[in-house]
């Protein structure tokens, strides 16, 4: 039996023709905080605004940091000391979240940097903060259409259907067919969350390709629970569909490797080839 060929390593997610999908099992809940918070990013690029010049030099180092920090990660100890000097941090995201919070403070009409906060939060599933720094959004901004359907975002993730209708009509009330848009994605996105999950195996006739989706590394550069279920289950059908391509993906770095490198080396260990198939 010819094994299934593994790619290079990708940095971002790839949709292939004959790939099963495979989802792990658990709280609907939850996964829909999961969906959200993949939606949930920072900025990337930081506009002009009308705030004290005399802070420039602190609110740029401050949203330099938060951006390193989230992409990259780095030295939480060192950020505590030559960056906030007495604030306690407990991981990369404390560190993100409390320099765009000191970003606003300086400058409190960049609404930009309240929403890297409260996207920093979301990814932390503190779920109260975030609703707390979106309504602070609304109440300065009260037409921001974003801060709003995220408080009926986070109005469904609790189950709550009252404060979901009520921030669904607040949210119409700024834009009645895009709050209709948004409605229509959110009963989508419940739709396949109660979906059964699927695991059959199926031998797929012609060119295959395999997309391993990636997930997040232990600190220590270790794959979690999350990411080994993945590899069994594409180990599975790359052994049902010898010629396949595998293609891998996952580019963010933990202790020197990515999710990819890890994932190639699992499936290779387990008899993959790292050699490309036409």
């Amino acid at each position: 039996m010819k094994p299934s060929s593994i790619f290079a390593p990708l940095g971002s997610t790839v949709t292939a023709s004959g790939t099963p999908r495979s989802v792990k099992a658990g709280s609907a809940r939850r996964r829909l905080l999961g969906l959200l918070t993949a939606t949930a990013c920072l900025i990337s690029a930081v506009p002009a605004g009308a705030f004290d010049q005399a802070n420039a030099a602190r609110i740029k180092q401050l949203v330099d940091t938060g951006m390193q920090y989230y992409w990259s990660g780095g030295d939480v100890k060192k950020a505590e000391a030559e960056v906030f000097k007495g604030i306690t941090l407990h991981g990369k995201y404390d560190v993100v979240e409390e320099a765009f919070k000191e970003a606003s403070t300086l400058a409190p009409e960049r609404l930009d940097f309240q929403y890297a906060v409260a996207a920093t939060q979301i990814i932390q599933k503190k779920l109260d903060d975030a609703q707390a720094t979106f309504q602070s959004i609304l109440g300065k901004d009260p037409t921001a259409f974003d801060a709003q359907s995220w408080l009926e975002a986070i109005a469904r993730i609790r189950g709550d259907e009252t404060g979901a209708a009520l921030a669904h009509q607040a949210l119409a009330g700024l834009d009645r067919e895009k709050a209709e848009e948004y409605r229509k994605r959110f009963v989508r996105a419940e739709q396949i969350m109660a979906e059964k999950p699927n695991f059959d195996v199926p031998t797929v006739p012609g060119k295959v390709v395999i997309v391993a989706l990636g997930y997040a590394l232990a600190d220590d550069g270790k794959a979690q629970q999350t990411l080994l279920d993945r590899l069994e289950v594409t180990l599975k059908v790359a052994e049902a569909n010898p010629t396949a391509l595998v293609m891998v993906s996952g580019g963010v770095p933990k202790n020197g490797v990515t999710e990819g490198d890890v994932m190639s080396k699992w499936l290779v260990d387990k008899g993959q080839s790292r050699s490309h198939h036409d």
